[in-house]
């Protein structure tokens, strides 16, 4: 539970990647960070709004210490329990914990605690135990439910901004191996593949900006990592950029009969196309630098051949997961229908 630049290395790849979107992911880093991060907080993008969360909560001494707690482990443990119900608030999530057992509870809570005695040089505090399952589980819903009294609907206005990173995740799992995926969303973490992990879950938050923080619950590694530079004024209804660069690839005649030749003839050069459309090889080479940075190009290198035999190719298996992603923002994942 630190913020990182790089990830461990060993194992199988991950066989699975998700995303998720929810404004109650904004309450942990928030509070987690007063908690382990109180110095650091001053580099954060958000510190002003950061700080104001804080304020909100003023006067509940007595929660927030239980909760802070162990590295704030209380607040981490939520990681997960968000994930399984869609938590829009942390009411959802106070609500679905008073419904479990005690037991249940603190199970949820100790996965998380922080263990004194394996910390080695890091830890400052003494060692606290977490108590018995009906207090832990009256404490942890007297707390969320208090906290998210206060807060309300304050983080509301980040859901349309984590989701607009979503559309851009979801379109670049199709491009990428996970490895660069990872790398790509978290501005430069280095992923590689961990023992025992058997899915990612990828969380964009816009208060953690420029940072990544990472937690491990079981077999599943939740990366929190910033939104995209393009959602941060991002509202509801914004288009992702990538169709918008997909568009405006697809928007001109000469680059739409590029594609088309690519199809026919299985790929071809710089200078067969150059040749085929009788343009300028510089128009040429821009109308194709134009279609790989939407994607829809690739390049091979021929092997022991020079830079000119650089062919280019036609992705024609994205295109369909291409127009699938233009139909989801366009109508609503839940909206679509087929015949």
């Amino acid at each position: 539970m630190t913020l990182v630049r790089n990830l461990p290395s060993s194992g199988p790849t991950p066989m699975s990647v998700r995303e998720l979107a929810s404004p109650v992911i904004e309450v942990v880093v928030a509070f987690w960070a007063r908690t382990v991060e109180l110095e650091e907080v001053d580099t954060y993008s958000e510190e002003a709004m950061i700080r104001r969360l804080w304020e909100r909560v003023e006067g509940l001494d007595d929660e927030l210490a239980w909760m802070d707690r162990s590295y704030g482990a209380a607040w981490t443990a939520l990681i997960p329990v968000i994930d399984e119900i869609a938590a829009v608030d942390l009411g959802d999530v106070a609500t679905h914990l008073d419904g479990l057992t005690p037991d249940a509870v603190r199970a949820i809570v100790e996965e998380s605690w922080h263990d004194h005695a394996e910390c080695g040089d890091e830890c400052d505090r003494p060692d606290v135990e977490l108590g018995p399952a009906p207090e832990v589980k009256d404490r942890l819903v007297g707390a969320l439910s208090a906290v998210q009294e206060r807060l309300g609907d304050e983080l509301a206005e980040f859901e349309p901004k984590q989701r607009h990173t979503l559309e851009l995740i979801r379109f670049l799992k199709r491009r990428m191996p996970v490895e660069q995926l990872i790398e790509t969303v978290t501005n430069g973490v280095a992923y590689h593949a961990e023992a025992g992990v058997s899915e990612i879950v990828l969380a964009p938050s816009a208060l953690i900006r420029p940072w990544n923080l990472l937690f491990l619950f079981g077999s599943s590694r939740y990366i929190i990592h910033p939104i995209s530079e393009d959602s941060v004024d991002a509202d509801a209804d914004t288009p992702p950029s990538w169709m918008l660069d997909l568009f405006k690839a697809l928007g001109d005649e000469r680059r739409l009969r590029i594609l088309r030749r690519l199809r026919e003839v299985d790929g071809a050069t710089l200078g067969e196309l150059v040749e085929y459309l009788d343009l300028a090889k510089s128009t040429t080479h821009h109308h194709l630098r134009t279609l790989r940075a939407a994607g829809l190009v690739r390049t091979r290198l021929v092997s022991g051949k020079s830079k000119e035999d650089t062919r280019y190719e036609l992705r024609a298996d994205l295109l369909p997961d291409v127009m699938g992603l233009v139909g989801e923002y366009l109508l609503g994942p839940a909206d679509q229908t087929t015949d």
